[in-house]
């Protein structure tokens, strides 16, 4: 029975450690020389390797907050962090362009399914289902497990430390720290997918659309 149980989990953990990879080092590696490409990639690699591991993990996807757990409670709560997320997509514009600079209204619906399919939807299943449910299962402190999937969430947006943005990079530490204990809190990512899409989307939005891949 054991044995049984072993192999699924280092299927299970091949599969995290490729797309953590793939998000942390390979795209900023290739970033450099060609942005769009280590887009692309990224993105369809983790529309790949994601389903696999929900179809490998479908037995036990409470243990990967990808059940709705306390949904009504994560929701409420998101709602209320949208207004800090306002006040960085404010601070953003400022620090990026000097002011605030809105994108049309008419480019709202594609910004948000932007937010929602090549950021948030990926993310989250990654960082704060996965790896914080993963971290959390080889019996790591809840509050360890936090940490390091904040830290490691970070680290896959190093690009902005290397362009000068060292600010940004502290906003998506910041970030993750909170989202992995909302996630802990309400055993669900959903409140942290909704604040994350409508996060990303208000700072696009005000910033005029100006800055490549959020």
């Amino acid at each position: 029975m054991l044995g049984e149980y072993c192999r699924p989990m280092k299927s299970f953990t091949f599969l995290l450690v490729l797309a953590l990879l793939i998000r942390v080092v390979l795209r900023q590696l290739i970033a450099p020389l060609n942005q769009d490409l280590a887009f692309g990639i990224y993105i369809a690699s983790s529309y790949f390797i994601l389903p696999i591991m929900v179809f490998s993990a479908r037995d036990r996807l409470e243990s990967f907050f990808l059940q709705s757990g306390d949904l009504r409670g994560a929701l409420v709560e998101g709602c209320l962090l949208l207004l800090l997320a306002l006040a960085e997509g404010v601070g953003e514009a400022y620090l990026l362009l000097g002011g605030v600079s809105f994108l049309p209204l008419e480019a709202v619906p594609v910004v948000l399914l932007n937010s929602f399919f090549t950021a948030a939807l990926i993310e989250e299943v990654l960082f704060r289902g996965f790896l914080l449910g993963y971290l959390c299962e080889i019996g790591i402190d809840s509050n360890w497990a936090i940490v390091l999937q904040a830290a490691i969430f970070a680290g896959g947006h190093l690009r902005y430390l290397l362009g000068g943005r060292w600010w940004m990079l502290i906003i998506v530490l910041t970030w993750g720290l909170i989202f992995g204990w909302q996630v802990l809190r309400h055993k669900t990512i959903a409140g942290t997918l909704l604040v994350h899409t409508l996060s990303n989307t208000i700072t696009f939005l005000l910033i005029g659309g100006t800055v490549h891949s959020l």
